[in-house]
């Protein structure tokens, strides 16, 4: 009887856990082309996903964060930045409590320090 009551409790976490986060955030999906510069040689990237999970008014209430960013470059790298923070129209992205990026919502621009260098590109929002 007591596993029983688990699994379900579990379940109905769970569902609770995600209509809470269907609630409580945003979520918009870019596409980004652009450069990396490493040690001053630039050279042509591969396509940049970036997706922006943007959290409502409500979530400042535990945590200072605006947002977080999961970056992919397809069959290469990924990257999770869980602190974002909003400064007029632009968007910095941390890592580590260290500032790495900037983008920009009125450009669309992007400018990113990732483990392959320097990226900077021009994104395009999917719908």
């Amino acid at each position: 009887m007591n596993k029983i009551l688990i699994i379900c409790l579990t379940l109905l976490l769970t569902s609770c856990s995600d209509i809470l986060s269907t609630i409580l955030t945003t979520k918009t999906i870019y596409e980004c082309s652009g450069k990396f510069t490493k040690s001053g040689v630039e050279g042509e990237a591969p396509r940049l996903f970036l997706k922006f999970t943007k959290y409502r008014s409500i979530v400042s209430l535990w945590s200072d964060s605006d947002g977080s960013l999961n970056t992919e470059f397809p069959s290469k790298w990924r990257d999770y930045y869980s602190y974002t923070k909003f400064v007029g129209d632009q968007l910095q992205i941390y890592k580590s409590k260290k500032m790495v990026g900037n983008f920009s919502f009125l450009s669309n621009v992007i400018a990113l320090d990732t483990p392959y260098g320097f990226y900077d590109g021009n994104c395009v929002e999917k719908k």
